[in-house]
């Protein structure tokens, strides 16, 4: 039987203690270029921050959380998948669903992790401009979903 995939469902506050262990697991080895000061106070910035003021979508897969991403508006404020989910459609699956929501979507992502950049160009995206990141002050690249190209009608 093929794999359903995963399930996406809304944010509940009882998640947050999970949703944690999968920002840990995802930047353990995506943000070395980043030091760990900065990195603490990111995860603070979750519950604090970023978690009230966004619509957070959570994927879980075989019941177990696997990821989340926070959206603003048309912005993808965050989209972490823990370190034993990448690389099986969690996090395509988590765009797919915050871009039926909001029709086209934005994001940032640092130069220095060009991994991120290869999966968001994968899944549709393309550069629109670089500019200095405001809390750490190292590049980043601005990203916009490219709308799929359809055929005429015949």
């Amino acid at each position: 039987m093929p794999d359903p995939g995963p399930v996406i469902r809304p944010y509940r506050a009882p998640d947050l203690e999970a949703l944690l262990q999968v920002w840990d697991s995802a930047t353990g080895g995506a943000y070395g270029f980043l030091d760990a000061a900065y990195l603490e106070r990111e995860r603070a910035n979750i519950a604090a921050q970023y978690l009230p003021i966004s619509e957070t979508w959570v994927a879980e897969l075989d019941g177990r959380t696997a990821g989340f991403l926070c959206l603003q508006g048309i912005e993808v404020a965050g989209l972490f998948v823990a370190a034993q989910f990448q690389r099986r459609g969690i996090g395509r699956a988590l765009l797919s669903h915050a871009l039926a929501l909001a029709g086209t979507l934005e994001l940032e992502v640092f130069l220095a992790n060009p991994a991120a950049i290869a999966f968001y160009e994968a899944c549709g995206f393309a550069p629109l401009y670089q500019r200095l990141h405001d809390d750490s002050g190292l590049p980043v690249l601005r990203m916009q979903s490219v709308e799929a190209e359809t055929e005429p009608a015949s």
